[in-house]
């Protein structure tokens, strides 16, 4: 079997769909597995670490697509839909209930399609699912962004010796007279 992994090409997506490390075990498992080159680098994952664990790189996006399988993020242009195989399959977030156009197309090249949205969220899939682990950045992110535009907001740090809370002051130190002062910050509100 060979499994293809495309760079993602959606505006602002950094994430692949397989690991260097997930490779290796498909790799253990005797599949033929090709990625796109860069197709893990916004991600942190280097060329050199999919061929240092045994799959191949190749130049073009066409060569990630002609593959049994396709393993992607993003949900896939029609002209990527174009490049699968007769009889191909694709794995990925296809959003399958807003888009069947996708799957319309999908289905008219006779391909199979999993989509990670739509695994049941039980125990036994848990090791599957995506959504809570996406959910949960998502989440960690927008209270961040929210924090870092908010004025009035303050954060503490807290650690398993001190607490330190948020401080009203500021400190000023000046070289030359070697001295140190204190001033008081204006609260906002």
């Amino acid at each position: 079997m060979r499994v293809g992994v495309p760079r993602e090409r959606g505006p602002g997506e950094r994430r692949v769909a397989l690991t260097p490390t997930a490779a290796s075990s498909l790799i253990a498992r005797d599949v033929e597995v090709v990625v796109e080159a860069d197709a893990g680098a916004l991600a942190g994952h280097l060329d050199g670490a999919y061929t240092a664990v045994g799959a191949e790189i190749v130049s073009g996006e066409r060569e990630a697509w002609d593959a049994d399988l396709v393993i992607r993020i993003g949900q896939p242009m029609p002209s990527e839909i174009a490049r699968l195989p007769q009889g191909g399959a694709i794995v990925g977030f296809l959003a399958p209930f807003s888009s069947t156009d996708i799957l319309w197309r999908l289905h008219e090249r006779h391909a199979s399609a999993l989509a990670f949205e739509a695994l049941p969220r039980v125990t036994a899939a848990q090791a599957m699912d995506a959504l809570s682990s996406q959910a949960t950045v998502a989440g960690y992110a927008a209270v961040l962004e929210a924090a870092s535009a908010s004025p009035k907001c303050r954060h503490s740090i807290a650690s398993t010796l001190n607490s330190y809370l948020p401080t009203a002051g500021f400190f000023t130190f000046e070289k030359r007279e070697k001295s140190i002062s204190f001033g008081r910050v204006k609260s906002r509100s």
